[in-house]
């Protein structure tokens, strides 16, 4: 629940940032708080999902490797193993919560792509 939060609140923060650059830049002519807010949720669901999904696969992929001493290879391959994953299942969440919300059901594989990254990085 807390890494929902999290995200939810980068989603909504790093959007209304955006919008007021673009405001600030003449692009736009005023904050749209649906989009910001349909980002905190997007980001909310994706990291809602994901969490546990990291979580509990990092604690399987412990279980197998994990026997005698625990070297950096060792937990590099566990934190990768369990964030890819979680960072796909996170990312297609994502597009789920958006298309509920917004009824726009656009797949983009790019969003996938971001999920392996974020598990990648953040696993």
């Amino acid at each position: 629940a807390i890494e929902a939060l999290k995200q939810g609140g980068i989603g909504f923060g790093a959007d209304l940032l955006a919008q007021e650059i673009e405001v600030g830049q003449g692009h736009r002519h005023g904050i749209n708080w649906v989009q910001a807010i349909e980002s905190g949720v997007t980001g909310a669901v994706s990291a809602g999902v994901a969490t546990p999904i990291g979580h509990f696969g990092g604690k399987y992929l412990g279980g197998l490797v994990g026997e005698g001493k625990m070297t950096w290879w060792k937990a590099g391959a566990i934190a990768v193993g369990s964030g890819i994953p979680a960072g796909l299942v996170g990312a297609g969440a994502g597009i789920v919560a958006y298309g509920v919300m917004t009824g726009q059901w656009e797949f983009n594989p790019a969003a996938l792509i971001g999920g392996v990254g974020g598990g990648l990085i953040g696993g």
